[in-house]
């Protein structure tokens, strides 16, 4: 019985580490991405997307360090994992922009190439777009026209095409 509550004890231990790692680890993340953010002149709200994007892979990874410490069977939780990645799989090629629009997201937030409030033109042959950047979300970015029309370009065909930041 005593041996229970030493082998309890210690993983409870254990797993107040991970945590107060996790958390420690996800603090700095958001002081670096914040001085990154000041240092490329990036709005506040772009940057709230890397951060929530951070959490979700932290709260992951804390999900299966628990799971390794407590010594949960995994036989039925690779079934569950399995059949749930298969159907986010198929639902993904089906949809495979969602993808890359997230990852060129991340790609245009770290290259900082423009930013918000920026004057921009992307080329595209015949459908040539001019505009005021006026957000980047995850999946696209939204224009601002000269007739005051709004227009969402998605990130991932943002990435193939040439843009030019225009000076006011």
């Amino acid at each position: 019985m005593a041996n229970f509550i030493n082998s309890n004890l210690v993983n409870l231990i254990i797993s107040l580490a991970v945590l107060l790692s996790i958390i420690i680890f996800l603090k700095y993340l958001k002081k670096t991405i914040d001085h990154f953010r000041k240092e490329k002149d990036i709005k506040l709200r772009r940057t709230i997307y890397i951060i929530k994007i951070s959490r979700l892979l932290s709260f992951i990874l804390f999900l299966v360090f628990m799971s390794v410490i407590w010594g949960i069977n995994y036989s039925g939780i690779f079934i569950f994992a399995t059949t749930f990645f298969t159907i986010v799989g198929v639902a993904l090629f089906a949809s495979w922009s969602i993808l890359s629009n997230i990852t060129s997201s991340i790609i245009l937030f770290t290259s900082c190439p423009f930013k918000i409030d920026d004057n921009v033109q992307i080329l595209d042959g015949d459908n040539t777009i001019e505009g005021k950047i006026i957000d980047m979300t995850l999946f696209n970015v939204i224009l601002e026209d000269s007739e005051d029309n709004v227009i969402s370009y998605p990130n991932n065909i943002l990435m193939q095409k040439t843009v030019v930041k225009k000076s006011i």
